[in-house]
């Protein structure tokens, strides 16, 4: 698979309402678990992980924070009248308007695919965000930019927000989750590689799937088990159907190499590329002439 399995959070006993005292009773692998819960660093021994969990779970608030705090609540309520009147104050009302979540901070189910910054991961930990392992599981995917991964084109499929630094960093300034549709990923390089606009995909699957009433078998030459079984995932999380049988390929779209010509004794085998470029454009039947394989001299 395309990253190594997180440890199955179902294993824990931990619960959301953790209890500092009970920390010393958790096994490692349930204080991993809580630590992974509120995207904290997840190294170190026993002691270091309670000492973590402590500090996150019961913050000190410094004496002058407190103070500036209490000063700003009654200048507030001093000047209530001017603040109201401010055009600035305005423009960020409007701002953060636009800008609203479009889920509440305990729906934001984030799961990362490739590398993602570490500390970006634990400040929107930090405001409520919980990690997930699962496609399904997830409201958002992560990823520093466009991955060609079967995460990324399942979150395509399945509608998901698919989001990156610039969101996680206006979410931490705001101190709020600001709204996925407005800071969708960019990634201009691979977006013109690839021929796609990320924002215009995902509108679409979000009313349509791709591969809706279309039926896909798979030639082992695509690869490995896992490979068979990604695009397999794929192939479902955009609405199409997988056949068992290459005997009946009528109406059936083989999926493999130009050695499934051969082996499968077809006259129509596409390349995998059909699938990735498919899902990315939102794009079938109009492509398959470009992803079409013939027969080696």
């Amino acid at each position: 698979s395309e990253e190594a399995a997180a440890e199955d959070v179902g294993k824990s006993t931990a619960t959301a309402d953790l209890d500092v005292e009970q920390l010393g009773s958790l096994t490692v692998s349930q204080l991993k678990t809580e630590l992974r819960k509120h995207g904290l660093d997840e190294s170190g021994k026993k002691a270091n992980l309670i000492q973590r969990l402590k500090d996150h779970l019961q913050p000190d608030t410094p004496k002058d924070e407190t103070s500036n705090r209490k000063r700003a609540r009654e200048s507030g309520k001093e000047g209530n009248e001017t603040l109201s009147e401010s055009p600035r104050s305005k423009r960020n009302q409007g701002k953060l308007k636009r800008d609203r979540a479009d889920v509440t901070k305990d729906e934001i189910k984030v799961l990362i695919t490739g590398e993602f910054d570490v500390n970006l991961r634990q400040k929107i930990g930090v405001m409520g965000a919980s990690f997930v392992d699962k496609i399904e599981e997830c409201t958002h995917l992560l990823c520093e930019n466009v991955k060609r991964t079967h995460k990324f084109m399942c979150a395509i499929g399945s509608g998901k927000y698919i989001v990156g630094p610039r969101w996680c960093k206006e979410s931490i300034a705001q101190q709020m989750f600001v709204s996925a549709d407005s800071y969708c990923l960019r990634d201009s390089k691979a977006e013109g590689r690839f021929k796609f606009k990320l924002k215009d995909t995902l509108s679409q699957a979000r009313r349509t799937k791709v591969f809706e009433g279309h039926t896909f078998f798979l030639c082992k030459e695509i690869g490995s088990t896992q490979a068979l079984e990604d695009f397999g995932q794929m192939i479902l999380a955009n609405g199409g159907i997988l056949s068992k049988d290459p005997k009946n390929s009528n109406g059936v779209y083989m999926i493999g190499t130009t050695e499934s010509l051969k082996t499968y004794k077809v006259h129509s085998v596409y390349d995998k590329e059909l699938i990735l470029s498919g899902i990315l454009r939102h794009r079938f039947t109009t492509i398959l002439k470009e992803f079409a394989l013939k027969k080696r001299g």
